[in-house]
């Protein structure tokens, strides 16, 4: 009987209670994360009224800032909006102020080439002891040149214009030669005053001026110009200081081959204008009507 197996142990065997017991070791979970500093009820306060729902919401994005337009965009904006339009010089201005050389430059050129010119038959004629047609060609050389010299003789003296009344008496002084000085006259003209009325070219501007010669030519003499032009009953406030001004002034026009023949314009008004050489400029090139 001792032999049979005891039944007590057949019960401890299938017994599963000690699976619940105490000292029966539980499945490893995962550590719970540590609350921080001062979230316990112990050590810190609880903040009453607060939704849970709010403290779940993530906060509100942050909008970065539209970046600004370059300086550099902005100013090449700002300059192509402020560049001008007109296709006219604005009143006041003078771009092209009186030089020797602008005045005389032309006429030396022609006489430089003029007087190469005969120097070649002049020295063949020498070279064969032709002596008698040397002298021909110097006597005609020197007419010649004295020909086109004429605008440098009757312009030896420099059109100092300090005052306005002196820029008006110089600009018709140049039209009292026997041959006008016409490029005296338009180097005298603001920027505006050459490209006012009849003419915006040096070549109009020269033919607007043998017209006006013509008509108040009443003798209707040919050949030089028989007139003299005098500026008169000149008015204007000082030009101490200032840049532009306007003026009245008349013209008085005589006849030297008809003394008795004088004749007068109507009294105008003329803006003039004072350059960058600090001398004064008209913006008007044109003949004032005449008087009735």
């Amino acid at each position: 009987m001792s032999d049979l197996p005891n039944p007590r142990d057949h019960h401890d065997q299938a017994n599963a209670d000690w699976l619940f017991q105490k000292d029966a070791k539980a499945p490893a979970q995962e550590p719970k994360p540590e609350s921080p500093p001062g979230a316990g009820t112990s050590d810190g306060y609880d903040i009453e009224g607060l939704d849970p729902e709010e403290e779940s919401v993530d906060p509100a994005p942050v909008i970065p800032p539209v970046p600004s337009r370059p300086a550099r965009s902005r100013a090449n904006s700002q300059w192509e909006d402020r560049r001008p339009k007109r296709t006219k010089p604005r009143p006041g201005t003078v771009d092209e102020v009186w030089t020797r050389w602008a005045e005389w430059g032309p006429d030396l050129t022609r006489v430089g080439i003029v007087g190469a010119i005969l120097l070649i038959p002049l020295y063949f004629a020498l070279a064969a002891f032709q002596f008698g047609v040397a002298f021909l060609i110097l006597v005609v050389g020197v007419g010649a040149l004295g020909y086109l010299a004429y605008p440098l003789f009757i312009t030896m003296e420099r059109p100092i214009r300090i005052t306005p009344e002196q820029a008006l008496k110089d600009y018709f002084g140049a039209l009292s030669h026997r041959k006008p000085h016409y490029r005296r006259m338009w180097l005298l003209l603001s920027s505006a005053g050459k490209q006012s009325h009849n003419f915006n070219t040096f070549a109009q501007f020269t033919d607007y001026w043998n017209q006006t010669l013509k008509a108040w030519n009443s003798a209707g003499s040919a050949g030089a110009n028989p007139l003299v032009f005098s500026v008169e009953q000149f008015k204007s406030e000082k030009s101490a200081g200032l840049k532009e001004l306007d003026a009245k002034y008349a013209v008085r026009v005589q006849n030297t081959k008809r003394p008795d023949v004088e004749t007068r314009s109507q009294l105008v008004t003329i803006r003039l204008v004072k350059g960058p050489d600090n001398m004064w400029y008209l913006d008007d090139g044109t003949m004032p009507p005449r008087k009735s």
